[in-house]
Parts: structure tokens; C-alpha cells; sequence
């Protein structure tokens, strides 16, 4: 069959967030046809997709993909001969292994039988809170984005931020983090809930599941409730962020910033393998010298939203449009080679 080569990259891409980064299970990493579908799974999250073929069998994805992208034909041929995917653009020809028997696991899946409208800001919740999610597997809850019926929120034992939102859920379940960030930007507009996962649906009717845990989620209440004293973070500051997490972000696992503040200063300080960036702003702070880490796109979505904020006595409070965030505060113990650095600066 002739099948447009764009059309069909377009589709396979869409599954990819259910791929496996290593062969965890049969055929994860795998484009799997199955009857009239495209599935992928890595056992946390599932994709599926009409199929644009009527065959089943299991392709390399990498291979697949890689091959795809390669053609600058617009439209390719494609057939299934004994155990090979084959393609044929103009006069290129390649095969590609196929497995005609699908050994990947998807029976474990369930089906989702009752969709419902996504709430409106859930997106916009979820976004907020995946810089704030652990990844300590030993403290596995914390590794999660907790969605509750009355908001959403995740800690890492150091910040945690709250969304209060309306779910409509009739109870909590949390989703590992890095399963639930592959929603983003796929434009969901349903859900829906089944005893161990939990399913999102888009306009083009890609289905993404995600695995959902039962475990009880820590009360970060007591958090929450810290007061202290008003002030306002700089209105300029996501520059300086930008500009810091050129080098913060090549530290993949833990990409953070950190932000200290001393009398009349802040300071944003980014630090990689290959260098560091730090850049001072006035503010209008008097009291000891405190630092804090904060993800850097975070701060740039947190100083976006509200820039006016409480310094408590162990906690830094921002009050955002629809969300509130708290981070763990530290002394600065290195005052004195702050001041004497910052004067040799300012000299």
C-alpha cells in the first residue's frame, strides 16, 4: 500500500511516550499493529492510536523512525512479506525485522469505558507541578504528582507546590512524574479513571495511560500555612534565569538554580559541567542571608504568575494565580565571603 510518508512519522511520533528507553519487557520498544490499532507500552505508559495498516506484527520503533526521517519522498510504499516490513521509496528499498506474534503485555492494560471532560486548568496544574516531584525512588510517593479531588500537588522534601483545582475524582491517585510530564502538550481533552490507571484523550484519538498508584500521600498541610514576612521578588528576573540555566541545565537529573539573598540583593547562580553563570538584582530585603534551589523554569512560571512572596523562618511562600508554592530556606553561612566577593566586584 501507498501511504504518505509525513502522515505516517506524524502518527508513529505520537506513540512514542509510550516507548521504553531499555528493553524492560517484550517488544517495549517496539511499534506494535495490533487488529486495528498502534500501541506502544513500557509497563508505566501506554499509547494507541488508530493503525494506518490492516497487519500485525511488531517493527523496531528506533529503526522505523530513523529510516522515515531519512526518506525526502513524500510518499512511500509499504508491504509485509513473511517476517519483514518492507519500504519502498522510488528506487530505495529497505526491510526491517518484524515479529508477526504480539508478546507485548497490554492485556494488563485496562480499557477505559467512561470518558469525562479534563478539568480546564488540570494541564496548567500538572505543568506546575512536575519541577517539584522527587526522584528518590527510595521515597517512591514523592516521585509522584499527587491529584486529589480538591487539587493538585507534588514535594520533593524540599519544595512542594499546591493547585487547588476541582478534579472531579472520587479519589487520590498519584502518578509518577515522569509518566504524567509525556501529557503535556499533546492537547488532552478527556479522561478517564479505571482501578490502576488513568487514561487521557485527544482530539485525534490518541489514548495515553498512565499507571496510577494507591499508596497515602504525605499531609503537607502544616507547609502550607507558614507566614513570614512580605517581599517581592524581582519583575525581571526570568532573563537571569534563562541566562543561568544555560549552564544548570546540562546537570540532566537535577537541573536547578540557586537563589540567594542578602540586605538590598538577590542573587541567581547556575552552575554545569562546563562553567557557571551568576547575576545580582536589588531588592528590598534586610535580613540575614539566606539561599534556597529552585528549578529554573519553575521560577521563571512562578515570578510570571506573582512575584510577591513571604519569607518565613525556614520557608520562602509565593502565592501564585491559582497555586501556592513553598521552598526550604537555608542560612547563608559564607556571608563574610559573600560580601568581601561582592565588593571586590563592585570595586
Amino acid at each position: 500500500m501507498r501511504i504518505k510518508r509525513e502522515e505516517l512519522v506524524k502518527k508513529l511520533e505520537s506513540v512514542l511516550p509510550g516507548l521504553a528507553a531499555k528493553p524492560i519487557i517484550d517488544q517495549s520498544q517496539c511499534f506494535v499493529f495490533s487488529g486495528n490499532k498502534l500501541v506502544t507500552f513500557n509497563d508505566e505508559v501506554a499509547c494507541s492510536i488508530d493503525s494506518p495498516f490492516d497487519f500485525e506484527g511488531a517493527i523496531p520503533a528506533k529503526s522505523l523512525l530513523q529510516l522515515l526521517n531519512k526518506l525526502p519522498e513524500e510518499e512511500i510504499e509499504v508491504k509485509v512479506k513473511e517476517d519483514e516490513f518492507l519500504v519502498r521509496a522510488g528506487k530505495k528499498r529497505a526491510g526491517l525485522r518484524m515479529e508477526k506474534e504480539m508478546t507485548l503485555p497490554i492485556d494488563e492494560l485496562e480499557q477505559a469505558d467512561e470518558w469525562k471532560k479534563l478539568p480546564k486548568k488540570l494541564m496548567e496544574a500538572v505543568k506546575v507541578s512536575l519541577s517539584c516531584a522527587g526522584s528518590d525512588e527510595s521515597q517512591f510517593v514523592l516521585t509522584c504528582i499527587h491529584i486529589h479531588p480538591e487539587w493538585v500537588e507534588a514535594c520533593d522534601n524540599f519544595q512542594m507546590v499546591r493547585f487547588p483545582l476541582k478534579t472531579g475524582l472520587k479519589k487520590s491517585v498519584l502518578i509518577k512524574q515522569n509518566s504524567l510530564k509525556t501529557i503535556v502538550g499533546l492537547d488532552m481533552t478527556e479522561w478517564s479513571q479505571t482501578d490502576n490507571w488513568t487514561h487521557f484523550r485527544n482530539p485525534s484519538g490518541l489514548v495515553l495511560s498512565c499507571r496510577s498508584y494507591l499508596e497515602d500521600y504525605p499531609d503537607l498541610d502544616s507547609i502550607l500555612n507558614i507566614k513570614g514576612s512580605p517581599m517581592e521578588l524581582p519583575k525581571n528576573i526570568k532573563g537571569v534565569v534563562e541566562k543561568a540555566e544555560i549552564f544548570s541545565s546540562e546537570n540532566i537529573a537535577n537541573n536547578s538554580v540557586t537563589v540567594g539573598m542578602e540586605s538590598g540583593k538577590i542573587e541567581v547562580r547556575g552552575e554545569g559541567p562546563s562553567g557557571w553563570f551568576k547575576e545580582r538584582k536589588s531588592i528590598d530585603y534586610d535580613g540575614d542571608p539566606v539561599a534556597f534551589s529552585i528549578s529554573p523554569k519553575l521560577l521563571v512560571e512562578i515570578s510570571s504568575k506573582s512575584t510577591k512572596c513571604q519569607l518565613a523562618k525556614d520557608g520562602l511562600r509565593v502565592d501564585g494565580d491559582g497555586f501556592t508554592y513553598v521552598t526550604c530556606i537555608e542560612k547563608d553561612e559564607k556571608t563574610e565571603d559573600k560580601e568581601a566577593e561582592a565588593a571586590e566586584e563592585d570595586a
